[in-house]
């Protein structure tokens, strides 16, 4: 078990794809970048695990989509999760979500 688990899904839902900039679509793989119609996917699947994975008052760190905040918390508290917060990137954005495991 791990004190600390911290990714970088893909949370691009798949209707974000054609919006995205020419140098990210054209040249980082699909499967890299898109999780599901909501850009969801990912995270129910990790956060599903992270009871197996986290040690008790472990802590996961995810970086999410500037719009998937209150979706990617709500996920979270569903799978048990406390303490969990929303951090903003320097422009302001939700970029990172943290969560402890009780």
């Amino acid at each position: 078990m791990f004190d600390l688990v911290i990714s970088n899904p893909p949370y691009i839902a798949q209707g974000e794809m054609e919006d995205l900039s020419p140098e990210v679509a054209q040249y980082d793989p699909r499967a890299a970048l898109v999780s599901g119609p909501e850009g969801l996917e990912c995270y129910r699947s990790i956060a599903s695990r992270l009871n197996n994975w986290l040690k008790p008052g472990g802590w996961a760190l995810f970086e999410i989509g500037h719009t998937q905040g209150e979706a990617v918390k709500s996920i979270l508290a569903q799978a048990g999760m406390i303490m969990i917060q929303v951090v903003p990137d320097l422009a302001g954005s939700d970029r990172v979500i943290a969560a402890r495991r009780p």
